[in-house]
Formats: structure tokens, C-alpha cells, sequence
């Protein structure tokens, strides 16, 4: 009887070493957190396809070259997203156009709630919302407060910048 039980038991263990070895389906470590996804689709380069300002077409005078680069995308403290971004191109027909977009910063989710990954915040403190992001297409949305208190230029209105992957 006692060499039954010692067999059982040694089987037993085996067996469990064999079920524990059994990994999951070599995903890794689980899915990928909302702000971690979204800041793999922006990640990269997006070349400018189309801009309005209060509702009015701008496409003449911001051109076809401007380019902002989303890169160093991570997950910070509470798994709060963000990384860099490099802007480029821009055309001397848009004077104000690193007031509207600088030329390099930083972003993260953080000003609109860690849970809440549809809009970012500059390091210029000003908070863009995204429209749609797919691994072709960014459209995103914002404006930027005056601070001085005027309404005109390129302040207090909409923008909206359409992007395509470059």
C-alpha cells in the first residue's frame, strides 16, 4: 500500500510540474494597456494633409511640408503615457505657426485623466484632442487660449489638422 501511495504522489507531482511549465500562448505579459496602444498608433511621422482654423480652410498657407513626429512614447508613473514630438516644414506663409504648433515638446495623457486617451497634453499646456488616429490617418483638434485676452489671430478658435502616415 505504501508503494501505491509513494506512486500516486510521485505521479501527481509530475504531472503538476508538466501543467505548470505550460505557459499561456506566449502573448506576453497580458493586453496592452488603452494608453499604451494609443501611443503606438501615434508614434511615428504625419505629414500635414489638412488644416482649418474657425471653421475657414488654411491649406495655402500652412503647404504640404509640415510634418510633426511623435516618438519615445512610455508609460510613466501610473501608467500615464506620453513621449516627445518634433515638428518640421513649416511654410513662411503661416507666420504663427509655431505658436500653433511648436517645434518640439512634450506631450502625455495626463492632462485629460490617465484613463482618458483620446486627448493629450503639450508640454505648452495646451490639450489636443484626438479625432481619429489609425496606423495611416491622425486627426486631432484644439485651440489655443490667448494669454493675453485677445480673440484674434491664432488664438480662442478651433483648429483641426488632418495627417497622414509618412
Amino acid at each position: 500500500m505504501k508503494y501505491f501511495i509513494n506512486t500516486i504522489s510521485a505521479l501527481s507531482f509530475m504531472a503538476l510540474l508538466i501543467f505548470a511549465s505550460c505557459g499561456g500562448d506566449g502573448g506576453g505579459d497580458g493586453p496592452q494597456s488603452p494608453g499604451g496602444a494609443q501611443a503606438d498608433l501615434l508614434n511615428g511621422s504625419w505629414q500635414i494633409a489638412s488644416v482649418t482654423f474657425d471653421n475657414t480652410p488654411r491649406n495655402d498657407t500652412w503647404g504640404t511640408d509640415f510634418t510633426v513626429s511623435f516618438s519615445g512614447a512610455s508609460a510613466g508613473t501610473d501608467d500615464i503615457w506620453g513621449g516627445n514630438f518634433n515638428a518640421t516644414g513649416y511654410s513662411s506663409d503661416e507666420p504663427d505657426a509655431q505658436t500653433v504648433w511648436p517645434s518640439n515638446g512634450t506631450w502625455d495623457f495626463a492632462g485629460a485623466g490617465s484613463s482618458e486617451v483620446n486627448t493629450f497634453t503639450r508640454n505648452d499646456g495646451v490639450t489636443v484632442s484626438i479625432v481619429q488616429v489609425t496606423e495611416s490617418s491622425l486627426i486631432v483638434r484644439f485651440t489655443i487660449p490667448d494669454p493675453s485676452g485677445r480673440t484674434d489671430g491664432v488664438f480662442d478658435s478651433e483648429w483641426n489638422m488632418e495627417f497622414t502616415a509618412n
